[in-house]
Parts: C-alpha cells; structure tokens; sequence
C-alpha cells in the first residue's frame, strides 16, 4: 500500500514508522510462529493488521481508503520496504506464504534489479536464494518454483543486463547452492539450474535454451560454492574433467 499510493508514503518518513517496517515487523512475524502473545502484545495476524491500522489512524488515514488514493511510481524507500516485507514473509516459511507469489517475487527482483546498496542487494539475494530452497522442498509452488529459479539462470548470464543485477543474480544462485550442500540436497532436483549444463552433461556447444558458454559461466559459479561432501559433486567434477 505505501509503495503504491502517494498520500500514504509520506509515513515512511517517520522514525516510528520506520521501526515498524523493519525490526518491529521482523520480530513479529518470527514470534507470530512461536506465541500469539508475548507480554501482552498481540503478535497475530490480525494483530499485525490492528498495529498498521492504528499507525494510518495517527496520521488522519484511513487503512480501508487507501487503496483508493492515486498510485505512484516505485521510488526506493518504497523499493526497500517491500523487499523487507517479502523477506520477512520468506522468513516464516512455506506455511505463511501467500497463495499468490508474484507480488512477493516481484518486489524481491525489483530490489535486486534497483538497489545500489550491494549490503541491502546482498540481503535480498539472500531472500531469493531462501525463497527458492523453501519452494523446492515443498510440494506446492510446482510452476512458480521452476519460472523464480529459471529467471535467476537467466538473469546471472543476460547480455546487456545492469551489472549489479547479474551479479546480484550470480550471488543469489550461490547462496542457494551454499544451503543446498548444507542440507546435503541433490542439484538434480533444481531443475532449471541443472539444465544449465545440458552442453557440459552431452558433450555439444549447443544446449537447447543454454551455449557452452553459459553452461560453463553457471560450472564456474556452482563450483565455487560447492562443498566436496554434497551428493551432486561427482557430477559437477565430471564435468569440469570434460
């Protein structure tokens, strides 16, 4: 709502705003997980809509309203507040997120795609790279799962693409094979990312969707964060002898 309507963003202005929309909404949501209540504080759902619906009230704005009020374009503290909200949303699990993804996913790229802080870009590659893992170890998400890690592939190796973006994107397929070693997780089962290394597996400079080049761009990534005990580094050794 404040990233898409003028008359609400100027809220974001405000130190008691701005502690809400990120270490106060954090804590929430993680608590949310574990208690309905800690000292008296209502860290529900519908607690956390009470909390912002009193924040609007202070400022003479009514919650409902808002969405009625003129939309304007993203600007970066608006950028920012929706990365740490879809973050946050990451954070709690496959079990908290929306039935619908692509707002969620969109704001994550657009931070990834905009911010010119690599601190805050390295948190939001952190976000995706988490959002991807969660997605994969359930059994929703089949189509959104498969088209967020694609996009990611696609962005890493895109000519022309802003710098930061593609390492950005870079960055955040390394952080999601860190995790997958950890969880000592099949790369087979990351599709999208396996399929990157059609040309290497079959010995050809063409690939489908893929050239050697890239295939060996994604080799060289994977490589780097791959742990010696994963169940996929026979294979990505396999390819680097060919």
């Amino acid at each position: 709502l404040l990233k898409e309507h003028s008359k609400a963003s100027f809220l974001l202005d405000g130190n008691h705003c701005r502690f809400r929309c990120g270490d106060h909404l954090s804590t929430a949501l993680n608590n949310m997980m574990q208690q309905i209540e800690i000292c008296g504080q209502d860290f529900s759902c519908a607690g956390i809509v009470e909390d912002w619906e009193a924040l609007f009230a202070e400022q003479g704005i009514c919650l409902q309203q808002v969405r009625k009020l003129p939309k304007v374009t993203v600007n970066q503290m608006s950028m920012r507040l929706s990365a740490s909200i879809s973050g946050a949303l990451t954070s709690c699990g496959c079990n908290h997120l929306p039935t619908k993804l692509s707002p969620l996913i969109r704001s994550l790229f657009t931070s990834l795609k905009n911010e010119q802080s690599y601190q805050r870009r390295r948190v939001t590659c952190r976000y995706i790279a988490d959002l991807i893992l969660k997605l994969y170890e359930n059994d929703c998400y089949s189509k959104a799962k498969a088209k967020l890690l694609e996009n990611v592939c696609k962005l890493a190796c895109e000519e022309g693409a802003v710098a930061h973006s593609s390492e950005g994107a870079t960055l955040a397929i390394e952080l999601l094979i860190e995790n997958v070693s950890r969880k000592k997780m099949e790369l087979q089962v990351f599709k999208p990312l396996w399929e990157c290394f059609i040309p290497l597996r079959e010995r050809r400079l063409l690939g489908g969707e893929w050239s050697l080049g890239e295939s060996l761009f994604f080799l060289n990534v994977v490589s780097r964060a791959l742990t010696t005990d994963s169940p996929s580094f026979d294979a990505i050794l396999g390819f680097s002898l060919n």
